[in-house]
């Protein structure tokens, strides 16, 4: 009777240590699942955003090229309105400089030759008159 005592002992304490750990298992297993269920929503929340970034990046992708074609309004930000105005400006700027340099230059070139036209047909009539070639008694 011992015997069987001790071994219905030893198997009652088999089962209580089974039972803990199953119910430590079962705890795990909610933790988890709980962990996933959270993580399925995380990544449900990301994909909701993703696609709400895709679909802004889309919008703004069509306005650039209704922009870039000419086809359609466009409303752009103030502050890309004013970048964009600004660049223009500098480049109109830059470009006006350029040509009032190019201006100057060929109208002190044309200047310097009609001067050099002028002093030719200066010394020739000079020249006809009889005059010494460099003297300019009149002024034109």
């Amino acid at each position: 009777m011992k015997s069987e005592t001790k071994s219905t002992q030893a198997n009652c304490a088999q089962v209580h240590d089974w039972a803990a750990e199953n119910r430590l298992l079962r705890k795990e297993l909610r933790a988890r699942e709980k962990r996933v269920e959270e993580l399925e929503a995380l990544a449900s929340s990301l994909n909701k955003q993703l696609f709400e970034k895709i679909d802004q990046i889309n919008d703004m992708m069509q306005k650039l090229m209704a922009f870039m074609t000419g086809d359609g309004a466009v409303n752009l930000s103030e502050s890309l309105r004013h970048s964009i105005a600004a660049e223009v400006s500098a480049e109109f700027e830059a470009r006006e400089q350029k040509l009032k340099v190019a201006y100057a230059h060929e109208r002190e070139k044309l200047d310097s030759d009609f001067k050099a036209r002028l002093a030719a047909m200066q010394n020739e009539l000079n020249r006809v008159k009889g005059l010494p070639i460099g003297d300019n008694p009149t002024s034109i």
